[in-house]
């Protein structure tokens, strides 16, 4: 699962391993757009797409959702976002260097150093930017593992009971083991030429559209995406599964439009992620863009997000 923006914490997550990509080839730009949409409005966008009246006879819960999915993923990105709200950000790389702007981050921006290990957001309304390090990153989430396992002991729960479920988190309505096949369907999207796929994992299903057009900026994604699921412990080498329904889609290659539908556990509501690469540019970028301005002022993390 992706948040809209980019949060603190959830940035933190890329560089909890060591780093590996270094200097990639791609100079250039990309933009995507996305849309997340909560429990209301997935009902609200399900009595648009699949009347009532024409829902078929189906045996069991995973039937229905796998039913229920098929549908909604015929819907438009236009269509979800009438219901949602949609997020555009750009993003800009060279070498080592990337720069990613959301518009509703109010013109802040993220700076990350993928050499150094080291992150900035930027907040030019303000004029004052935060950096975190590598070090900085691995002390942060000592402490927040740390806190997790006080509270945990506050509550009486033993934390390895808790990791081997034996909570009832394995009695929801919808449980599909992780897995992915090809759709046998190809088609153009954005300009890019995608075949689809689908994977099934847990309480989630997802279709995703997948190009081989542009390998090296691919490989690029790949390794940053890597870091993004560290956060939510998607780590095979730990003993996770690894993997939601997004993770299994593309593999190595681009994810030209990713869209996931997931059941709450218990079958207590749900949540549907749109995501999409809109384009592509290979150009040059100058210098200055991944730069902090000159006049700006440091300040801890806590003072850039709280205000």
């Amino acid at each position: 699962m992706k948040s809209r923006g980019w949060e603190p914490i959830l940035s933190l997550s890329i560089l909890l391993v060591p780093l590996s990509l270094g200097a990639q080839s791609f100079e250039g730009v990309m933009t995507q757009r996305s849309i997340e949409l909560d429990d209301q409005a997935v009902f609200e966008l399900m009595e648009r797409v699949m009347p009532m009246e024409e829902e078929p006879d189906l045996d069991s819960e995973e039937a229905w959702f796998r039913y229920t999915a098929e549908k909604l993923f015929e819907a438009s990105f236009e269509e979800a976002a009438d219901l949602g709200e949609g997020t555009e950000s750009t993003t800009w790389f060279k070498g080592s260097m990337m720069r990613s702007d959301s518009p509703e981050m109010g013109g802040a921006y993220l700076l990350m150093d993928l050499e150094t290990l080291t992150m900035r957001w930027v907040i030019p309304a303000r004029r004052v930017y935060a950096e975190m390090t590598a070090e900085d990153i691995e002390a942060s989430r000592a402490e927040a593992e740390r806190q997790a396992e006080e509270m945990m002991a506050r509550m009486g729960i033993d934390p390895e009971e808790y990791e081997d479920e034996e909570y009832g988190m394995d009695e929801g309505m919808v449980s599909f083991s992780p897995s992915v096949k090809s759709l046998g369907e190809t088609r153009e999207i954005n300009g890019m030429r995608a075949d689809a796929f689908e994977a099934v994992a847990g309480t989630e299903i997802g279709i995703g559209w997948c190009s081989d057009t542009m390998a090296g900026f691919s490989e690029a994604m790949k390794a940053i995406s890597e870091r993004m699921d560290m956060l939510s412990g998607d780590d095979e080498d730990e003993g996770g599964d690894g993997s939601g329904a997004v993770d299994l889609l593309c593999e190595d290659r681009l994810p030209v439009r990713t869209q996931v539908l997931r059941m709450d556990d218990f079958g207590g509501g749900f949540w549907y992620s749109l995501e999409e690469i809109v384009s592509i540019e290979e150009t040059s970028v100058p210098d200055d863009r991944f730069e902090v301005p000159d006049g700006y002022t440091k300040v801890s993390m806590h003072q850039l997000w709280g205000g």
